[in-house]
């Protein structure tokens, strides 16, 4: 079951699933208050809302939120696209998905920095714009296994220190020395993933999205074979970091395998 810690003061509705995972287009509708329509504000608030849809879009390309099943650099969504709507509706088209069904939560909580300066009734994310047979996204009280775990088949290259600190260091070992380029499509998956975090992708309640941060020197350190990479002040849930070590592995097909990933 998909599931969200936070108790939304809008209302999230989705398609039945399999609705993320199939490598189809999904529509994410939002729904102003009547408020905001009043005021004539429907414009700076789907601006707000779409600098979201689109840090959620980088986060899904690079194979952050593959989950246990997908390979990470299967894991991608071609384009992201405003299709308009009626009235007080605002519709993005994300085209090609295919992400882990927990990405849905992430995507529903991520609208309560648009909610605060511009309320939200409800939020549908669907398979098709026509589809009418859609579920309630539920409450939980869970604090573990809400976001996108490491994918099953490498999870055993991962180990990830039981009492992280706000200050969390990442060693990465590859199969062999990087090249120039490969260094490069490495700093890129991973720069997509530092910037959705810090927008709040991935909050840990009680805490709003915004709450989230994390500070990085925007240095990637090689040592030969060895990638070190530090964050400071890391208020994320820290299964944040399963996104982080998919994102590595989904450069599979650009750089060296990705042997071994410590955090600690």
């Amino acid at each position: 079951m998909i599931a969200t810690r936070y108790a939304l003061p809008y209302a999230v509705y989705h398609s039945p699933l399999p609705v993320m995972s199939l490598g189809l287009d999904v529509f994410v509708t939002l729904s102003f208050s009547s408020e905001i329509s009043a005021k004539g504000m429907e414009a700076k608030g789907i601006e707000n809302a779409e600098s979201l849809i689109a840090a959620f879009f980088h986060l899904t390309g690079s194979g952050a939120l593959s989950g246990a099943t997908i390979a990470p650099w299967d894991s991608t969504a071609s384009s992201v696209d405003f299709v308009g709507g009626p009235a007080s509706n605002a519709t993005w088209k994300v085209s090609n998905i295919r992400a882990d069904e927990r990405s849905i939560p992430i995507l529903a909580q991520l609208f309560l920095i648009t909610h605060s300066d511009f309320p939200i009734t409800k939020i549908m994310i669907r398979g098709g714009l026509g589809e009418r047979t859609l579920v309630a996204l539920p409450a939980t009280d869970k604090d573990l296994g809400i976001y996108p775990t490491v994918f099953t088949k490498l999870a055993s290259r991962v180990g990830i220190s039981p009492d992280l600190s706000a200050d969390v260091f990442v060693v990465a070992h590859f199969a062999s020395d990087p090249t120039i380029a490969q260094k490069e499509a490495i700093r890129l998956k991973i720069e997509d993933w530092i910037a959705a975090s810090a927008i709040g992708c991935y909050p840990a309640p009680p805490h709003r999205p915004d709450f989230c941060s994390l500070e990085y020197d925007g240095t990637l350190d090689f040592f030969q074979a060895e990638l070190q990479i530090g964050f400071r002040n890391f208020y994320c849930h820290r299964e944040a970091l399963y996104g982080l070590c998919n994102s590595l592995f989904a450069v599979k097909d650009n750089a060296p395998e990705v042997m071994r990933i410590v955090i600690m």
